[in-house]
């Protein structure tokens, strides 16, 4: 079985900034995967003593369709994975199940954040939290479609001068400019890059509270090229410094937590279309 070490790394850092936070993750602590595509996460979290299930709006783990075929989920771990419904992201647990909820490139793929807070909230325990680590508009290179700007990428013009220039992501090698800008196109269509005043404004609504810790995240962090030149330049006691010069253009890394004005999170319905 291979499991890939990055998805292992970042597990750690999420592991290492509750430690920051105050709040370490003690073995045998429930924990939910939101956003668990094939289960790798699950597995590594099972096989650190953790009792982790994982949901997604895609059942991945009865697919052979998924991006990374170097996994395949066993039956320990496929019986701990759940499929929610993306209509209204309802996540077949209980009312405060979780000690810990986290995500890695996930949130873009949100429709309806107020629900999700909302929901992720319900099946947290009143002191638990969640993380969440992925892609702001701010980031130098969109890295789905492999294209610099992520913002620049929801015009078609923008798409299609990449597209005949011959810029290619790895899944659509073969294809010419004009299937790669109809799959462009498509595909920003199913992502999503708010800015922080729209999510502050979907935690309210939801009743939680959010908080964003990109450069305490990437001065925890020790994987991928940023968190290495962090940690490089810690040798020279520049690390803070370069954290904060990076967080506004690397990888988003959002808490959320129960509002302190609610003791339950506000129930959130999506109306119907």
């Amino acid at each position: 079985m291979v499991i890939c070490d990055e998805r292992r790394q970042a597990i750690s850092a999420h592991l290492r900034f509750l430690e920051w936070l105050g709040k370490p993750l003690q073995p045998g602590a429930r924990v939910l995967d939101f956003g668990c595509g094939n289960g790798q996460s699950v597995d590594i979290l099972l096989g650190m003593g953790y009792d982790v299930h994982g949901v997604d709006v895609v059942a991945w783990w009865d697919r052979d369709d998924y991006w990374d075929k170097s996994y395949v989920p066993g039956a320990r771990v496929r019986e701990r994975l759940h499929h929610v419904v993306e209509t209204n992201y309802r996540i077949p647990f209980p009312d405060g199940q979780f000690e810990f909820c986290f995500s890695d490139q996930v949130m873009e793929h949100v429709h309806e954040y107020t629900v999700v807070f909302a929901e992720i909230m319900r099946v947290l325990s009143p002191q638990a939290v969640s993380v969440h680590r992925f892609p702001g508009p701010n980031m130098l290179v969109e890295g789905h479609l492999f294209l610099p700007f992520p913002v620049l990428c929801y015009y078609n013009a923008y798409l299609a001068m990449w597209a005949m220039l011959g810029r290619r992501s790895p899944d659509q090698k073969g294809l010419t400019w004009r299937q790669t800008l109809a799959s462009n196109i498509v595909f920003m269509r199913q992502v999503s890059y708010p800015r922080k005043a729209s999510l502050w404004r979907h935690a309210a609504e939801a009743g939680v509270e959010i908080a964003f810790l990109e450069k305490q995240e990437l001065l925890l962090r020790d994987f991928g090229n940023t968190g290495r030149l962090v940690n490089r330049a810690r040798r020279l006691g520049l690390d803070s410094v370069l954290a904060g010069l990076l967080a506004p253009f690397t990888q988003r890394y959002m808490l959320l937590k129960r509002g302190a004005a609610a003791a339950h999170p506000a129930p959130v319905r999506v109306q119907p279309t």
